[in-house]
């Protein structure tokens, strides 16, 4: 699904019924709905940026169509293995965590082009058409790993979260 072209929720959730997407709950689905909406009206390269169902990831249009089968696999199982934890601490997104005020929105993969250099950051905001996001001379950063330490302490004990942990030390 191109951003450029969003559907509405129902043809959302439709879609992804169809696509074997069943394993989420339909309050995940329509918190992934939510945030591919927003990136949609938020992105200025909607053009190049494709919602990919099965792999439940955003991706430039041109890598969406030659996803692999095991980076696809791959991909959907750490967003649905983000959303069982989510829902199990009662917050709407594994990485924003309890910090979060809105239940509206949720954990959506990205697959993204191998990208280099010393504004890596920025560069997958332009990526993402969300380069706006940011004031000229702004820093970019993220926090990871403190996310996944204090992830690990709320939620240790979950299944779910097991799975994160062998996902990531798979890379």
């Amino acid at each position: 699904m191109k951003l450029s072209e969003p559907k509405s929720k129902e043809e959302f959730l439709k879609e992804s019924q169809s696509q074997t997407v069943n394993s989420l709950s339909a309050d995940s689905l329509t918190s992934l709905w939510s945030t591919v909406t927003l990136l949609a009206q938020s992105s200025s390269n909607t053009e190049q940026l494709s919602f990919v169902f099965p792999s439940l990831c955003v991706a430039p249009s041109i890598s969406a169509s030659s996803i692999s089968k095991d980076q696809g696999g791959f991909i959907g199982e750490l967003v649905r293995a983000a959303h069982a934890t989510s829902n199990a601490t009662a917050s709407s997104s594994l990485l924003a965590g309890r910090s979060s005020e809105s239940d509206e929105y949720g954990d959506v993969g990205l697959l993204l082009p191998f990208v280099e250099g010393n504004d890596r950051e920025r560069k997958v905001l332009e990526i993402l058409g969300l380069q706006g996001c940011i004031e000229d001379g702004g820093e970019v950063s993220y926090y990871l790993s403190v996310i996944i330490v204090v992830l690990i302490h709320e939620a240790r004990s979950l299944p779910s979260i097991l799975t994160i942990i062998y996902l990531l030390e798979s890379l």
